[in-house]
């Protein structure tokens, strides 16, 4: 699937999404263009218990929507240089997922967190921009935020900001419930607090 366009859809209350791609395995989705939403600019879904095997999101811009992209229940996917930006929540949340690659995305200026990895195992975080997020100071959002997820690998972000006025508190933020959660390089400077906030009794950093 290449080269789609979707914008515009859904009301106040009724939060539909730009893309919905559920439960199809092994698809590729090229260069999706999904804008100004009321749902998730695209809503990769899974099903009940990790359904949606190996698909993958190349490319494409996903801005002012509620979540940028949205992956629940989403087993081996992987995500390459995807532009989320200024979205109402964040840039790109995983949720109950599995295995995923996240690979050189671009979060930018979300109302929460550029990336959020949430009750899921075995992620990887390759490169990638996450700068001035939390964006308005409201939502005490981060760069890369874990919860209560296991077994992380983050590689080289860039985690910053550089308003004259920051909002993004930390580049990472790491709960007490996340575990074995590995972060090798990287820029973290600038953050409105500190680099890293980690609860983890279980974190290296290298």
């Amino acid at each position: 699937v290449s080269d789609v366009y979707t914008h515009n859809n859904g009301t106040a209350g009724n939060t539909l999404a730009g893309w919905e791609d559920d439960a199809n395995n092994n698809t590729d989705f090229i260069n999706i263009q999904a804008l100004n939403n009321k749902g998730p600019g695209f809503h990769w879904v899974g099903g009940a218990s990790l359904g949606d095997v190996c698909s993958r999101i190349f490319g494409g811009t996903f801005y002012g929507n509620q979540y940028g992209i949205f992956g629940y229940f989403i087993q081996g996917g992987r995500i390459v240089g995807a532009r989320c930006y200024s979205n109402t929540q964040d840039g790109i949340i995983l949720e109950n997922s599995d295995g995923c690659i996240i690979d050189t995305p671009y979060c930018e200026l979300n109302t929460r967190y550029g990336i959020y990895v949430y009750l899921s195992s075995n992620t990887t975080l390759l490169g990638g921009t996450y700068r001035n997020n939390n964006f308005g100071g409201a939502s005490a959002g981060v760069g890369i935020n874990l919860y209560t997820s296991t077994h992380t690998l983050i590689v080289a972000p860039r985690c910053y900001d550089d308003q004259g006025t920051k909002s993004q508190l930390y580049g990472i933020q790491i709960d007490a419930a996340s575990s074995n959660t590995t972060t090798t390089g990287g820029d973290l400077t600038g953050n409105q607090n500190a680099a890293v906030s980690n609860a983890s009794t279980t974190s290296i950093f290298r």
